[in-house]
Order: C-alpha cells, then sequence, then structure tokens
C-alpha cells in the first residue's frame, strides 16, 4: 500500500518460474519456496513438504541439460543439494542397508567439480556439513559463503562465514585449489597422507572424504578436527542450498 495512493495488484505475470522469498503474514522469518509462474493463472508454490530425500533432476540456470543430485527434505530447513562433487573418481567402500558387510565400489566423480562450479556460480549457496560419531552425537557446520571457481583455475574454495556447533575445521580451505592423488601441489602430500581429494592446506583440518574409520584416532580417517580431533566420524554429509 505504499505506491501511489496504493491498492495496487503485483500481477504474478510479471515473474517466471523459480524460487522466490516470501514471508507469510503470522512468519516470523524469511520462506524460500518455488514458484510456477505458467500453469492456471500462475502464482502457484510447490509445497517442499510434497517430495521426499531421493534423486531428482534440476536444471539450473545457464544450464542446457538435466543435473542429477540427490535432494536432502529432512534436515535444517530442507531442500539442501547432497554433493557428490566433494568426492573424486576412486574405489570406496560402503555399506548399503540392510547389508552386514561392507562392498567395495567404484564411483565416477569426474564431473561432480564442474556441475558443483555451475550451481554455485549461478546463484548464492551456502554450504551444510553434519556430522555424526560413533555415539550417535551430531553437530553441524554451516557456511553462508560457498563458491567453487571453474576447471582453470582447478576448482577454487570460496568459504566462509561460518555458523554451528561442529567448530569451524574448514577455515584453511579458504581460497584453496581442489587437489587430488593424481593432481597434489601440496607440500605435503595431503591427498595421499589423507587418503582424499580436497582443497586442502598443509593439509587440512576437515578430511570428509578420508577413510571411514569409525571412532578411530588417525590422519586419513574422516575427521572434523575442531568436534573430535582425528577420531573418525561415524557419518558425515555436505551438503548446498541457495541462500
Amino acid at each position: 500500500m505504499d505506491t501511489g495512493g496504493g491498492g495496487w495488484i503485483v500481477s504474478m505475470s510479471l515473474f517466471t518460474r523459480a524460487v522466490y522469498t516470501i514471508q507469510p503474514e503470522g512468519v516470523s522469518i524469511d520462506m524460500m519456496v518455488y514458484c510456477f509462474m505458467d500453469t492456471d493463472g500462475g502464482g502457484w508454490i510447490v509445497s517442499i513438504s510434497l517430495f521426499t530425500s531421493d534423486v531428482y533432476t534440476i536444471q539450473p540456470e545457464g544450464v542446457s541439460t538435466g543435473m542429477m543430485v540427490y535432494c536432502d527434505i529432512d534436515t535444517g530447513g530442507s531442500g539442501w543439494i547432497v554433493s557428490s562433487s566433494l568426492f573424486t573418481s576412486d574405489v570406496y567402500t560402503i555399506q548399503p542397508e540392510g547389508v552386514s558387510t561392507d562392498m567395495m565400489v567404484y564411483c565416477d566423480m569426474d564431473t561432480g567439480n564442474d556441475n558443483l562450479h555451475t550451481l554455485t556460480y549461478s546463484n548464492k549457496y551456502m554450504l551444510r556439513v553434519d556430522l555424526t560419531d560413533i555415539f550417535g552425537n551430531t553437530r553441524y557446520a554451516e557456511y553462508y559463503i560457498f563458491r567453487v571457481s571453474d576447471e582453470a583455475d582447478r576448482y577454487r574454495l570460496i568459504i566462509g562465514e561460518y555458523q554451528g556447533d561442529a567448530g569451524d575445521s574448514m577455515f584453511y580451505n579458504n581460497n584453496q585449489i581442489f587437489h587430488t592423488k593424481d593432481q597434489d601441489s601440496t607440500n605435503n602430500g595431503c591427498s595421499l597422507a589423507r587418503y582424499a581429494g580436497f582443497w586442502f592446506y598443509g593439509c587440512t583440518w576437515a578430511n570428509p572424504n578420508g577413510r571411514w574409520l569409525p571412532g578411530i584416532d588417525s590422519w586419513d580417517s574422516n575427521h572434523w578436527i575442531s568436534w573430535l580431533s582425528k577420531f573418525g566420524m561415524s557419518k558425515i554429509s555436505m551438503k548446498i542450498r541457495r541462500k
């Protein structure tokens, strides 16, 4: 009611199908919603509660083909994309639900960092890291600045504005390039020492891609120094979401 006497109706047809921030009456914080503007008059809000955590095909701005991602609808406000691009192509040990023994599999992550660059440069994204120890205790870390450059810049990481209760173990990773076993320019051979690819800087306090060694005190475990030193986590997940 603030313009030219008030009473103006903002036409939804002036917008496009996209994610918008709204603040309904009685809600004290902003709410991110996906709006359809081209269906039966426009203005439809797609309820995130209608979906479940699963693999979905998304099409970010500037991308001509779809991108397969795993979406976490259950954590911290929902809408998180679990990024496989935080791993490198290699053999990993997994233990699927209902299987009593570990299983060795080869995971192809070669295009992952390209996808991560496309997402984080098309819009402003944040990172969330969820940690679980061997006793079931949980912690989290969120970074409200998260961006990955392109291949020419070796997927350099820009990260900052930490919040959470796990401690800021990725402080040293800011402005670092992505190192792998076959492309490691660190002085300490961090990719081999930490048994992972990551944005190393002599080497790192965060090693989410390290070996799965729950409760084991080891530099090559999947640890988070600022919470439990070098002791391996039972579970670590890293996911991104638009701010």
